[in-house]
């Protein structure tokens, strides 16, 4: 994954949230549980 941003605000966000605190960002993360608990494959 590359995470690419000219805003110091958010780069510094990025930084300190690191890879996992990233992946809870977003839309993306409720369905992936909502998947996971119908017994889906997320990945």
């Amino acid at each position: 994954m590359t995470i690419t941003t000219s805003n110091k605000t958010e780069l510094e966000k990025i930084k300190a949230l690191g890879f996992y605190g990233v992946m809870t960002i977003g839309a993306h993360h409720q369905m992936h549980h909502l998947m996971m608990a119908t017994g889906i494959n997320p990945h």
